[in-house]
């Protein structure tokens, strides 16, 4: 295989737009049942506004992340299929909380990766 990249098995990606409001925005990143393990996410922003936001990752009642500055998860141009990896084993009817608390309404993208074995 060309390049530095391997391939993992079973792996997949859900994309979730997420308009934030001034204030918290709690979204449910909701999976596949078949979802096995939760592997990480990035996230998409205006450059601009991304840094005025702050999030908390929530994985059945784990706190992951914790009032962290959204700009830490952004989406690197120079190496567009990198995440941040935040290995969870799922059981298929988890709940995962994405809470965004932002100084200013704006569109990000979070793009969640996970295993379905």
């Amino acid at each position: 295989m060309a390049g530095n990249y391997s391939y993992v098995n079973g792996l997949r990606a859900k994309a979730f737009p997420i308009n934030t409001a001034v204030g918290v925005t709690d979204t449910n990143l909701s999976l596949s049942g078949r979802a096995k393990c939760f592997n990480g996410l990035i996230i998409r922003g205006a450059t601009a506004t991304i840094a005025s936001a702050t999030i908390t990752l929530i994985i059945n009642n784990d706190t992951v992340i914790d009032g962290a500055s959204a700009l830490f998860f952004a989406k690197d141009a120079a190496n567009p299929r990198q995440y941040f990896e935040f290995f969870r084993e799922l059981e298929g009817a988890d709940t995962i909380t994405l809470r965004i608390e932002d100084s200013a309404a704006q569109q990000l993208d979070v793009l969640v990766y996970y295993q379905d074995r």
